[in-house]
């Protein structure tokens, strides 16, 4: 059996692709540093806003359990972070 080699030949479709390939993937890891810098923006004033216990007593006057209330904060919590 004989061994299958494939060339690699520059054409103007295969630069084309690959133009194509390397500005998508640019695009990408600038959207991607985008995403990180917004979470760590709506985390770090999530922290140091005050925000965390509003919405901690917001989770207590809804519920008694403590486990309940944390688990009321947390989906507050993604709620905010799904809107960011």
């Amino acid at each position: 059996m004989e061994p299958k080699y494939t060339a690699s030949i520059d054409t103007p479709d295969n630069n084309n692709k690959a133009e194509k390939t390397k500005q998508y993937n640019k695009i990408k890891l600038r959207l991607t540093i985008a995403d990180i810098a917004l979470n760590l923006s709506v985390l770090l004033i999530f922290a140091f806003s005050g925000i965390s216990p509003v919405i901690a007593e917001f989770s207590r006057g809804m519920v008694e359990n403590v486990y309940a209330r944390f688990l009321v904060f947390l989906f507050v919590l993604s709620v905010i972070f799904s809107l960011a």
